[in-house]
């Protein structure tokens, strides 16, 4: 059936926090999948975890499932409570449990956070059949265990096919990846 620019411009989705991403992107919709794609240390786990702090305080509900297969989650969790309750990182780890406990008295479970470092396809998929997600963010996409092919490109094909499969089915999906030395400068 033709669908008309006014029918699908309904301003539904998850907004960024970010003006000018909210202008030039619009909302993260089922079926969009985003890539923040940058050299190493350069702020890619901080842009998503503003955003997931964003949209913790901009949405009353729904799950927000976060796979991450990075540094030591339990840092990154921290990361995330300084975000959402705007207090230094220093301060926040002398008081964990406190911002934990406030955060599960603002936000319930509605954060899922895998830290696994073998991520896969089944695990990935099995915990967004069990939460229906409204967003997922993926930390590092290009990390999830696939076959072996006999070339990486492939490989990477392969992972991005099915994740923009997967963001068809459940939610938005942003994913995080870093460059290699071809992408400096």
């Amino acid at each position: 059936f033709p669908v008309t620019i006014e029918e699908d411009d309904d301003g539904m989705g998850i907004n960024w926090s970010l003006d000018f991403l909210r202008k030039a992107v619009g909302p993260l919709r089922k079926g969009n999948l985003a890539h923040v794609f940058a050299a190493p240390e350069v702020g890619k786990t901080a842009f998503w975890i503003s955003q997931v702090a964003h949209w913790l305080k901009s949405t009353d509900e729904g799950h927000i499932c976060v796979f991450f297969n990075e540094e030591a989650g339990k840092e990154v969790i921290l990361r995330i409570y300084s975000s959402v309750f705007n207090v230094e990182y220093e301060v926040l780890k002398k008081n964990k449990e406190k911002y934990r406990d406030m955060f599960v008295n603002h936000f319930g479970n509605r954060l899922i956070f895998v830290d696994e470092a073998a991520l896969t396809f089944g695990l990935i998929e099995r915990v967004m059949q069990k939460y229906t997600p409204i967003v997922s963010i993926i930390d590092n996409a290009d990390k999830i265990k696939v076959k072996a092919q006999d070339r990486r490109d492939l490989e990477l094909h392969n992972i991005y096919k099915w994740l923009r499969e997967l963001a068809k089915s459940y939610c938005p999906i942003l994913t995080v990846a870093h460059c290699d030395a071809s992408g400096y400068g």
